[in-house]
């Protein structure tokens, strides 16, 4: 099985034979310094963008770091106010990942419910927090 497929040649367009690999290289691009990401924040990713983060949060802390400057978070703290959205458990994972790069992250007025709750504290916990 090939790992890429072509799609044209000019210009040179590729397709992965298997998505994860697409998920894989997704994770490593944000890894790279300068990446900026487009379209919704990370706080508001759909479910998607779920494999691609846990490829990250398997690459550690440098991911984390480098997925807030993707997303042009400069500082180390992020409000989020109402401004959770997308997909709850691919969310959760990335304010998990952020909780461990920031020193404060203010998650007030979203509907985090139980098992977001859950999600942040297993998340703290991975952190030492």
């Amino acid at each position: 099985l090939p790992l890429l497929s072509l799609l044209q040649t000019e210009p040179l367009q590729l397709q992965s034979s298997h998505l994860s690999f697409q998920e894989y290289f997704a994770a490593r691009a944000i890894c790279e310094e300068g990446t900026r990401l487009s379209g919704a924040p990370p706080w508001q990713w759909p479910a998607g963008w779920a494999n691609a983060l846990a490829f990250g949060a398997e690459m550690g802390e440098p991911f984390a770091k480098r997925l807030k400057r993707a997303a042009g978070v400069e500082a180390d703290f992020l409000d989020l106010t109402g401004k959770l959205g997308g997909d709850p458990p691919t969310v959760m994972r990335v304010v998990a990942l952020f909780s461990g790069v920031l020193t404060t992250l203010n998650l007030g007025r979203n509907k985090i419910g139980d098992e977001g709750g859950v999600a942040i504290a297993e998340g703290l916990r991975g952190n030492g927090v």
